[in-house]
């Protein structure tokens, strides 16, 4: 057998290593979604439900990456873009089901639903939160291995994405919370709750990309950017926080800032660090 032979054999076989775990999770978010409804219909997305259209969307995607890793022939840069995109909606199906295990018994409270079924449906959330994170790491692991992280990314983009990740982590809870007008969402526990929903998994995003080569930044980045213009979107349509629609908008704009930035001074991907931007 040949170098380049041993070497493709290897590395399908890690691929493969994180693969199969990365794609049975997010199968298995698949089925817990199904699940998810309080009512026990199968809908789509489900009717009765604290899990939305969006983390349909970020357990498909979980799954797809996975499918992507795992495929011999797909190139490289593909599947690091991949492997950050299940990664990052990963952490996002993980702080939504988190959330989700506090806040059944109270949401069948105000639907009338019997607590027996909300506390059965605060453990399934339980169940897809732990599932979210096996797929989590498992992409996490899969980019570690992959040669995804570098410090080689420009240092200009390097510091912009972490300023703004963690600014982000810290200031995004609190406009949220103050720009609502509600004195009951500025306390500690609302604060955490919408660092847990959006704050963590987006300046995660945008930190980890700072590390990543240009593929796998590329795909933090641009997972981040699906779900901010997503709530974007929907607080204009709904016109009721202004300065929370604003805020969002911000944001979206320096994610895409952070995008730019990356593909035009990003560190180049490990296959062939002396190519045009991928």
């Amino acid at each position: 057998m040949t170098d380049t032979a041993t070497h493709q054999s290897t590395t399908f076989q890690r691929d493969i290593v994180f693969a199969v775990p990365l794609v049975a999770a997010g199968l298995g978010c698949l089925v817990l979604l199904t699940l998810s409804d309080a009512r026990g219909k199968f809908s789509f997305p489900p009717d009765d439900s604290l899990f939305s259209g969006p983390n349909w969307v970020e357990v498909v995607a979980i799954t797809i990456g996975g499918l992507l890793i795992a495929i011999p022939r797909v190139p490289r840069p593909a599947k690091l873009a991949a492997g950050a995109v299940a990664a990052i909606s990963a952490a996002l199906v993980f702080g939504t089901a988190v959330w989700a295990v506090k806040h059944w018994v109270p949401f069948g409270g105000m639907t009338g639903l019997a607590r027996k079924r909300a506390e059965d449906m605060a453990d399934l959330s339980l169940i897809l939160a732990f599932v979210a994170l096996v797929a989590g790491l498992s992409a996490a692991g899969w980019l570690a291995r992959s040669g995804a992280i570098t410090t080689g990314a420009a240092p200009n983009v390097r510091s912009a994405s972490i300023a703004a990740g963690i600014g982000t982590i810290i200031a995004l809870p609190l406009m949220i919370g103050f720009g609502t007008g509600d004195e009951e969402l500025t306390d500690v526990t609302s604060l955490g709750t919408f660092a847990l929903l959006y704050s963590l998994p987006y300046g995660l995003a945008f930190i980890v990309a700072a590390f990543l080569r240009r593929p796998a930044a590329l795909g933090a980045l641009a997972t981040a950017a699906a779900s901010i213009a997503y709530l974007t979107v929907v607080l204009l349509l709904e016109s009721v926080y202004p300065i929370v629609t604003v805020g969002f908008g911000l944001l979206l704009l320096t994610n895409v800032w952070l995008i730019a930035m990356t593909w035009r001074d990003g560190a180049r991907p490990a296959s062939d660090a002396s190519s045009a931007p991928i």
